[in-house]
C-alpha cells in the first residue's frame, strides 16, 4: 500500500503542530528530508527501549546479565586487559552510547559520525562534560558518504544505524575495508520488515495488546490518545524519511554475506516495538498496574515468538573481518 489512512491523520497533525514547515519539508530532497527528520536531540523516552525492565530483558539476552552493558560484555569476552582500540561508530547520535563504550575501557579514541548537526553537538557536550573529550571525537557527515583509511579501525559499531543506510551491500564492503584483519564489528539492530511493512498477525496481536491496556497508559506524552498500530504506507515512508528502515530486512544475510559471524542474538521487538511507541513514558517507574501490563506483554510476544508466529524485529550480531 502506497498510503494508509492514517498517514494522513499524522500529516495533520504535524501541520496542526509545525504549520507550513511541516508540508514544506516533503518538498525536500531525499537526504534533506533526512537531516532535517533527525537534526534534534530530543531524548524523551519514546521507544520500547526506554523502558527499564525491557533494557533489563535485552541485557540478559545479549550479555546473559541484567547489569551488564554489551561493552562491558564485548570487552570481557574480546578484548584483552592491555588492549587500546580505535573504534568507529557510524550513526552515532547524541553520542549516548558511544561514551557507554570509552567508559567501559580498552578504546584510545571512538570516532563517530552522524548526518545530524545537533546531535553531534550534543555528543560532543556529553563528552566533555564526562572528561572524554580527547577520547571521544564527533563529526557531522553523512555517513554513506565517509571516505576513511583502510585497516585503521580495530572495533565498528553499528547501534541503531545501519537500518537507515542503502545501498547497505556497498557500505559493509567499506566497513569491512574499514577494520583490521580480525577486526570486530558490533550490530545491534532493527532487522524488521523493511518500510515497517509489519505483518498482518503484528499488527493485529499489538492493536489487541494496546486495546487491553487501562486507558491511563494508551496517551501521548501530550495527552492525546494514541492511535492503533498500523503499517504504514510506503510512499509516506518514504515522504517523511527516506532513510527509515529503507532495506532492513537485508541487514543480516549481508552482514553474514561479508563478515564472519561468531555470535547472533534475535531480541524480539516485533510486538513490544510496536505497542509501546509513543507511550514508554507511563511505564519508566511501573506501578502494580503497569507492571501488569509490561509483564502480560513481554509473555505475549515470548510466547509468539516460540510459536512461530511472528519473528524477532531486532538483532544483536558479532562479526570478524575476513582475511583479505
Amino acid at each position: 500500500m502506497l498510503l494508509h489512512p492514517a498517514d494522513i491523520r499524522l500529516l495533520i497533525e504535524k501541520a496542526r503542530s509545525r504549520g507550513s514547515a511541516a508540508f514544506a519539508g516533503l518538498l525536500r530532497g531525499g537526504t534533506s528530508r533526512t537531516e532535517a527528520v533527525w537534526d534534534q536531540a530530543d531524548t524523551y523516552p519514546r521507544q520500547w527501549t526506554s523502558i527499564p525492565l525491557i533494557q533489563e530483558r535485552l541485557r540478559t539476552l545479549i550479555t546473559g546479565s541484567p547489569s551488564k552493558n554489551v561493552p562491558a560484555y564485548i570487552r570481557e569476552r574480546y578484548s584483552t586487559p592491555e588492549a587500546r582500540w580505535h573504534a568507529l561508530s557510524p550513526g552515532c547520535g547524541t553520542g549516548r552510547k558511544e561514551l557507554a563504550w570509552v567508559a567501559a575501557g580498552g578504546i584510545a579514541l571512538l570516532e563517530g559520525y552522524d548526518i545530524s548537526k545537533k546531535r553531534i553537538a550534543e555528543a560532543e557536550r556529553l563528552a566533555a562534560s564526562a572528561g572524554m573529550a580527547t577520547s571521544a571525537r564527533f563529526t557531522p557527515t553523512d555517513v554513506r558518504t565517509l571516505d576513511l583509511p583502510a585497516a585503521s579501525f580495530d572495533l565498528v559499531i553499528l547501534d541503531d544505524a545501519l537500518h537507515h543506510i542503502a545501498p547497505l551491500a556497498p557500505f559493509l564492503r567499506k566497513v569491512h575495508a574499514w577494520l583490521r584483519p580480525g577486526g570486530l564489528l558490533v550490530v545491534n539492530e532493527f532487522v524488521g520488515p523493511s518500510r515497517f511493512q509489519w505483518t498482518d498477525r503484528q499488527v493485529e496481536l499489538a492493536n489487541r495488546l494496546l486495546n487491553g491496556m487501562p486507558a491511563r497508559f494508551r496517551t501521548r506524552p501530550d495527552g492525546t490518545p494514541r492511535p492503533p498500530v498500523y503499517r504504514p504506507g510506503t510512499l509516506a515512508m518514504r515522504l517523511y524519511d527516506p532513510s527509515e528502515a529503507v532495506d532492513s530486512a537485508s541487514i543480516i544475510p549481508l552482514v553474514h554475506e561479508h563478515f564472519d559471524v561468531v555470535e547472533e542474538k534475535m531480541c524480539g521487538g516485533a510486538l513490544l516495538h510496536l505497542v509501546f511507541k509513543d507511550i514508554a513514558h507511563h511505564f519508566l517507574h511501573p506501578d502494580d498496574a503497569a507492571l501488569g501490563v509490561l509483564t502480560a506483554c513481554l509473555a505475549a510476544e515470548e510466547e509468539e515468538m516460540k510459536a512461530g508466529r511472528i519473528g524477532s524485529d531486532f538483532a544483536f550480531i558479532v562479526a570478524r573481518s575476513r582475511a583479505r
